[in-house]
């Protein structure tokens, strides 16, 4: 019997025969194994990668943006001038609306009128409910700080909000006006312990005005804001500061005008020496960001000690 070319009756040559049989099963199997290899290695596509689906003329239309969106970017845009204080020209910069634009084409920027008589009427009606509405829930007890004003008409005004009843005390300056207006009001008054330190340094610097405008070329002392000191005090202090520069160059002058002698320097110096603790102690209770009330008696205690040294 026969196969092919091999003969069956020879053993070697059906050995030869399965032999190759065997080796073209291998090979076969080998070539099935590397191709499905690949195919999973290599993703099919199914579509047609040259085949793109035409965009609809929509698409290059921008969307209208909705109200909610609208209302939400403009919360967002008022904070440049509530937070920032932007101007309101801002708006109208080419650069500022090439930068919006790029960000977000459909939102509109309001105008300077819709920011001024709108969006920040609507921002300090939210801001102020949500502070009412703390202040009548949360709010146990609170100390107040008020002033008088006065019209053209020389009419004294002042206002004050009373959180029914929940102010404890009132702080104003040592002026009578202002405290009969809080006794009418019945509400319990301490008075500024920063006017009270200025009034006793205008009174000693009063006591000595005749030294301090003795021909020093400062008739009247440079303005400042009295809630911290007598502006004598600082012309004092800036004057001792110089006092080489002075005594030096109104040796040079051939018409000096009179000049201090050195008691008046000295005395001058033991006067600042003596105001100084009180420009600290006016200072450090005329913070804005701490509370200064529980800090007085210490101050006051403390500066007593220093006037009696």
């Amino acid at each position: 019997m026969s196969c092919g070319n091999g003969n069956v009756d020879n053993p070697s040559s059906v050995t030869q025969i399965v032999n190759a049989e065997s080796i073209v099963v291998e090979k076969n199997k080998s070539r099935n194994s590397c191709q499905e290899t690949v195919e999973n290695e290599i993703p099919i596509l199914k579509t047609n990668p040259f085949k793109r689906k035409q965009l609809a003329i929509t698409n290059f239309i921008p969307k209208k943006i909705s109200v909610d969106s609208q209302k939400k970017i403009d919360n967002a845009f008022i904070q440049l001038f509530t937070k920032d204080l932007q101007p309101f020209s801002v708006v109208d910069d080419i650069g500022f609306k090439d930068f919006v634009n790029l960000l977000n084409p459909s939102y509109k920027i309001p105008n300077r009128h819709a920011i001024s008589k709108t969006l920040i009427l609507e921002a300090y009606e939210k801001c102020f409910n949500e502070v009412k509405e703390i202040i009548s829930n949360d709010l146990e007890m609170a100390c107040m700080t008020t002033d008088c004003w006065t019209s053209r008409n020389t009419e004294n005004y002042i206002a004050i909000t009373n959180f029914k009843n929940k102010i404890v005390l009132a702080v104003s300056d040592n002026a009578d006006n202002v405290q009969n207006a809080l006794s009418t009001l019945q509400l319990k008054h301490f008075g500024c312990f920063a006017h009270t330190l200025n009034l006793i340094v205008q009174s000693a610097i009063n006591k000595e005005s005749e030294l301090i405008n003795k021909n020093n070329g400062i008739k009247e002392p440079k303005k400042c804001c009295k809630t911290f000191l007598h502006p004598g005090f600082y012309m004092l202090e800036r004057f001792m500061e110089l006092e080489t520069s002075v005594r030096g160059t109104i040796g040079l002058l051939d018409k000096a005008p009179n000049g201090l002698n050195p008691n008046e320097w000295a005395v001058i110096k033991e006067f600042c020496k003596v105001l100084l603790p009180f420009e600290e102690a006016t200072r450090a209770v005329s913070g804005g960001q701490y509370i200064t009330a529980s800090m007085v008696i210490v101050i006051a205690q403390g500066l007593q000690d220093v006037c009696q040294q």
